[in-house]
């Protein structure tokens, strides 16, 4: 901080041990600032180009957020599916996303996928193994519910992630291991509710068996907690959005109360 309270940042950019670039910026922390923003974002994206994430799950609604975003501010990014053919891996593709095809029940597929990244984001899926016919069937010949074997797939997934990601955890950014995951509902609950298998899931894994396995890696982890989003009601219109009059009575609702029709 200078005398007048405002942050003096120093950037200086190396490659192959020779400073290319080492202006002096001044960057202030009131308003109005005094460095243009225009000058600044340029920068900021120049210094992170050669910064690498990849995104696990990058065709699905939180990947493909998270890696245009990273796009915009920058970043490489290495989007990571399991159908590099689809119509949503071509998109991500034509945007300037470096597509590669992964199996998330072989993690011998992972290790070389992250190879590289300084940054890794994974998002598991418990609802498309739950919805599959042949999932289902397979837990009709385990005896066991189309819920608990979701559970297993979703568990799977997300070990197989880790036990990759542990594999590079040295090529890391200090915060370099993003997971999309959720609190442990039958922990929580003090074993109230022992089959919210979507919640446990990813709770098992992210961050139970991360601290439990690999210290290293617990160290540059951040789990992040996206419990709904407004786009959720498109999966299920019915069952979010049912009309009112199915549901309540209007008129004797409270007042400010909004119904959605």
């Amino acid at each position: 901080m200078n005398e007048n309270g405002k942050a003096r940042i120093q950037v200086s950019i190396k490659m192959r041990e020779e400073i290319i670039i080492s202006p002096q910026l001044t960057c202030s922390a009131s308003y109005p600032p005094q460095t243009p923003y225009s000058y600044c974002v340029p920068l900021i994206k120049h210094i992170m180009s050669g910064k690498l994430i990849c995104v696990v799950g990058a065709t699905g609604n939180q990947g493909g957020s998270v890696a245009r975003r990273f796009l915009k501010a920058g970043f490489r990014v290495r989007g990571l599916c399991r159908n590099p053919q689809s119509a949503a891996a071509e998109k991500l593709a034509s945007e300037g996303v470096e597509v590669l095809s992964i199996d998330l029940n072989d993690a011998a597929t992972l290790a070389p996928a992250f190879h590289g990244a300084n940054i890794i984001f994974s998002v598991t899926n418990y609802w498309e193994p739950f919805m599959r016919s042949d999932y289902r069937e397979k837990a009709r010949e385990q005896g066991i519910s189309c819920r608990r074997i979701a559970y297993d797939v979703e568990y799977l997934h997300g070990k197989n992630i880790a036990d990759a990601a542990a594999i590079v955890v040295d090529q890391l950014d200090a915060n370099g291991f993003l997971v999309s995951t959720l609190s442990h509902a039958r922990k929580s609950s003090s074993g109230k509710y022992k089959e919210l298998y979507h919640f446990d899931a990813k709770a098992d894994i992210f961050p139970d068996y991360v601290e439990e396995n690999y210290p290293a890696l617990a160290a540059k982890m951040s789990c992040i907690h996206t419990g709904y989003f407004f786009t959720s009601y498109n999966i299920l219109p019915n069952s979010y959005f049912a009309k009112a009059s199915r549901l309540i009575n209007p008129h004797a609702l409270p007042r400010f109360t909004i119904l959605i029709n």
